[in-house]
């Protein structure tokens, strides 16, 4: 390999011209390990749902029979969240951009899904790159929409952005 191709700066330069391929990048990454980390990091750049990190899981731990909820199917080992872990460091912008009018509603993790994994790793531990939050990313269900004590395990010192949408019944004074 040429010694240029050890400097990440041009390495990151080489990606970013990949970056409008998401197939191109996920080759680099499986094809050479120098190139694995940078093109890694720019996949998982920005997330607008916490699904595909449930999907890291091996595929035999989880399901979505009904609705495209996700469910496990059987408990995940603790060796299996390391990937989980280590993909959701990477995540620097947690975003929804998901159009409700036009697009099939994509998968989501159940709550007790959400539950093990925030009780495994602290949101603080499990995403310390993220510099910007939509919190209907981290999940559209009731029962964490309103669930402040969870945001407020968001807070991180690199948080730039955050943001909220606020039921219309919510009464303010």
């Amino acid at each position: 390999m040429h010694h240029a191709l050890k400097i990440y700066d041009i390495i990151y330069a080489i990606l970013q011209h990949l970056e409008s391929s998401t197939t191109d990048l996920v080759n680099v990454a499986m094809t050479c390990s120098k190139f694995s980390d940078p093109a890694l990091n720019i996949l998982w750049r920005e997330q607008s749902s916490l699904a595909p990190l449930i999907m890291c899981l091996p595929q035999d731990t989880s399901e979505a029979p009904h609705d495209d909820t996700i469910i496990f199917s059987r408990e995940p080992l603790l060796t299996e969240w390391e990937r989980v872990r280590i993909n959701a460091s990477r995540i620097r912008r947690l975003v929804s951009n998901f159009n409700h009018s036009r697009v099939k509603a994509p998968r989501v993790p159940s709550g007790p899904v959400l539950q093990q994994l925030f009780a495994l790793f602290p949101p603080a531990r499990l995403f310390p790159n993220l510099f910007a939050l939509h919190f209907g990313a981290v999940s559209d269900l009731p029962e964490f929409r309103a669930n402040f004590l969870l945001l407020r395990q968001f807070f991180l010192l690199g948080l730039e952005t955050l943001a909220l949408n606020v039921p219309v019944d919510v009464r303010l004074r």
